[in-house]
């Protein structure tokens, strides 16, 4: 009996040392060199939004503090780029074919946006 609860004592201990070595390797894995470029490049100075079949596109952009967003639409009818809080930036009506530009808040955070005639259009901008 003594001898089994020394094989079952050894065992968990084998297994402790395991596991934690294990965690220690993963502490040392690097994200491909692609990824790790995008997560320390400085955000962009300007972008780009094209409206086009009721969709923003892209449907997240990443930028600066007061970077300059530039607006196209696309579609046949009139769209708009508004923050949600009504506050932080409006382009106003974009009619068909025509492009705005707009300067990104200069605080930093993510803000929710929406075109006033078509709400069901939704786009996020991050601001760095």
């Amino acid at each position: 009996m003594k001898v089994l609860r020394t094989k079952i004592l050894l065992s968990g201990i084998v297994l402790a040392a395991f596991l934690v070595s294990g965690c220690q390797a993963a502490s040392n894995i690097s994200l491909p060199e692609q990824i790790q470029n995008q997560l320390n490049s400085p955000a962009p100075t300007e972008a780009s939004i094209v409206i086009s079949n009721f969709t923003y596109e892209p449907g997240t952009i990443r930028v600066r503090r007061g970077a300059t967003i530039s607006v196209t639409n696309r579609d046949t009818v009139g769209h708009s780029v508004t923050s949600d809080d009504g506050a932080s930036f409006d382009t106003g009506n974009i009619g068909e074919n025509a492009t705005v530009e707009f300067n990104a808040p200069l605080e930093p955070g993510t803000y929710n946006y929406h075109c006033t005639p078509h709400p069901n259009m939704t786009g996020t901008l991050i601001v760095e």
